[in-house]
């Protein structure tokens, strides 16, 4: 199976283009979190980039750590926030280069940020009800870092791109949660967003109450990683919907400090918002996959070629109902093991503990006196 997208694109006659920024905008310092668009009102393929005015280090392998770890943010000197800038340009559809790159003025509607993260960050764009949006994660807003979902209207023409309109999204239930981020827009489905993967859960947001609804919960799905939101919802054919979304596994370095792994795959959803779980070659070693592969509820794909087939077989949505219930059954009647596993540890500790109490131990002392003590373990 081919398990690295990049070179799938290679092999089947694609190219790969990198983005760029001219040292005008971005002194030299990042830009990343790429959103293209296909703007079907305007019929171009735009794009989204931001930069952040810091450069991220990172020690591959983790064999040149700075003082800081394998991982650090590299500042100006004058300015330690991590202030966004986005940028709109249109890409053209042959080259994949970027065209004029237009800076998106906010000036408008900015107030004075109380936090160190300003601006919007992580942003996608969507169009709904013929209005373009940018829409992503706002920080700079509460003293401590409160992130919200923001909704920017923004009027694009030839020379200029300027948010008009700001609105911020209140969370799910008392609003109360510290950071919401990494939303979905469902291209299709005008202020609905996909808020989590898995289980799948689409809520609707109200500009006029400013509340903010879930309106479908799915069932979870076991697998070993989170999936986090990534790019829009964009409907694939008559059957499915997909999105790139990410995974990170974040950890510490030999000497304690932050490190993380990033990694990017594709979702896809029926018209019933079900996920299809079809996982990759490698799963051998993961008991949960391994046992819904065996009740033939989940599907390894070996191959490219195998998917779709695959998709096919699942096509039927009281197949995929079935399906679903039997895996939620797997799920539901494994749980519990690390509760299982801690009181077997609490056996075997107090079994072998007993054994140690009361015993007398002999021994030399660091000036090589013998000493005896008795130990109450």
């Amino acid at each position: 199976m081919q398990q690295n997208f990049v070179k799938l694109v290679l092999d089947n006659g694609g190219s790969i283009q990198p983005l760029f920024l001219d040292f005008k905008y971005t002194n030299g310092t990042g830009i990343f979190n790429p959103s293209v668009y296909y703007d079907k009102i305007l019929d171009k393929l735009l794009v989204n980039i931001r930069h952040c005015q810091y450069t991220l280090y990172h020690a591959e392998k983790c064999k040149f750590d700075s003082q800081w770890g394998p991982l650090s943010y590299l500042n100006p000197e004058n300015d330690m926030t991590l202030t966004t800038t986005n940028y709109l340009s249109e890409l053209d559809r042959n080259t994949l280069q970027t065209q004029k790159v237009l800076k998106i003025d906010t000036s408008k509607l900015d107030v004075k940020p109380i936090w160190e993260f300003v601006g919007l960050e992580d942003v996608r764009l969507v169009r709904w009800n013929n209005t373009l949006y940018a829409t992503g994660v706002r920080r700079d807003t509460t003293p401590h870092g409160q992130g919200r979902m923001e909704l920017s209207g923004i009027e694009l023409t030839n020379d200029s791109a300027k948010e008009f309109s700001r609105f911020r999204i209140a969370s799910t239930g008392d609003d109360n949660s510290y950071c919401e981020k990494n939303w979905m827009p469902i291209e299709e489905m005008p202020f609905h967003y996909m808020k989590w993967c898995n289980p799948s859960e689409i809520v609707k947001v109200d500009l006029e109450t400013n509340k903010t609804k879930s309106t479908f919960m799915g069932t979870y799905t076991y697998f070993y990683k989170d999936f986090r939101g990534g790019s829009q919802v964009i409907r694939l054919n008559d059957n499915y919907s997909f999105a790139c979304v990410h995974t990170v596994n974040l950890f510490r370095s030999e000497i304690g400090a932050k490190n993380a792994v990033y990694r990017h795959c594709f979702i896809f959803w029926d018209n019933d918002w079900g996920k299809p779980v079809i996982i990759g070659p490698q799963y051998k070693k993961f008991k949960e996959a391994k046992g819904l592969v065996d009740l033939k509820t989940a599907f390894p794909l070996m191959k490219k070629e195998d998917f779709p087939k695959i998709i096919k077989s699942l096509s039927d949505p009281e197949k995929r109902k079935t399906l679903g219930e039997i895996s939620r059954k797997y799920v539901e009647d494994n749980t519990g093991a690390t509760a299982l596993i801690v009181e077997e540890l609490d056996k075997m500790m107090e079994a072998y503990y007993s054994k140690k109490r009361n015993k007398i131990f002999v021994g030399k002392s660091a000036k090589n006196s013998t000493f005896v003590a008795k130990i109450r373990m």
